[in-house]
């Protein structure tokens, strides 16, 4: 009798350690990787379009300003198509200019702001990306354009 009730008691003691075993499977599964796959983007300045390409291919500088123009940035990836949405997306574009003396940016929502040109007859550099606010990390680029403030 005693070995029937220790057969059983070993039995419910290997069916409960194999239950936490697998509940205890290390073999969990990585979070999948919701980083956008970009591989351009557009920025609309004034009624000028710059497209950058993911290897760092601008088309269309030297960026020419006058005052004060919106810019908005579009991120789209391999087929043209938006990659992110910066009303639902954890993502800002970031414009760092390399002289603000010369020009000045403001973001003024998740892709659109301002870029001011202060004084006439000089250029700069400014670096454009895309940056991922939660995860702290540029996404996007950076890469830089140039610009002429006329």
């Amino acid at each position: 009798m005693i070995n029937v009730r220790m057969r059983r008691v070993v039995g419910v003691v290997a069916a409960i350690a194999g239950l936490v075993t697998a509940a205890c499977d290390d073999s969990s599964t990585e979070p999948e990787d919701t980083t956008p796959q970009i591989s351009s983007m557009n920025l609309y300045i004034g009624t000028d379009t710059v497209s950058i390409d993911a290897d760092g291919v601008v088309t269309g500088d030297p960026l020419e300003i006058d005052g004060t123009l919106d810019i908005t940035a579009e991120f789209l990836d391999s087929l043209g198509v938006v990659a992110v949405d910066a009303s639902t997306d954890p993502y800002e574009l970031q414009v760092a200019s390399a002289d603000e003396t010369v020009v000045t940016f403001t973001l003024t929502d998740g892709f659109t702001g301002t870029l001011e040109g202060l004084l006439s007859g000089e250029s700069t550099t400014i670096d454009i990306s895309l940056y991922d606010t939660e995860q702290a990390t540029e996404v996007f680029g950076p890469f830089t354009v140039t610009v002429e403030v006329s």
